[in-house]
């Protein structure tokens, strides 16, 4: 499959971990190092639009050979932020089309 041996896009995947509670609640921040991942970047689903408008929710979806970590990674992809959604989800049935796929959501940004 071309798609995962020669993929168009590159994130970049960071680990969260829970830190000590503070007087605002819990904090999180980064656990290691930030690691290169390539594969395929792309829309998922597209929530309703809200009564002005206004697109409530983007989902996204990212399609790789391996993913490193596990359901806590926020992901850098072309400037943009976004928290992982659940657990990466494993495809293993056959070592040709073996895949990892996750499901990503925007943050930091209005709407």
């Amino acid at each position: 499959m071309s798609l995962l041996d020669n993929p168009p896009h590159e994130v970049t995947a960071q680990p969260y971990a829970r830190n000590t509670p503070d007087t605002y609640g819990t904090t999180w921040g980064t656990e290691g190092d930030p690691v290169q991942v390539r594969g395929a970047f792309q829309t998922q689903t597209v929530a309703e639009q809200d009564e002005q408008g206004r697109q409530v929710e983007e989902l996204f979806l990212f399609i790789c050979r391996r993913w490193p970590f596990g359901p806590h990674t926020r992901v850098t992809f072309e400037g943009a932020e976004y928290e992982q959604v659940g657990a990466p989800r494993r495809y293993r049935m056959s070592p040709r089309t073996a895949h990892d796929d996750v499901i990503l959501r925007a943050v930091g940004t209005d709407g």
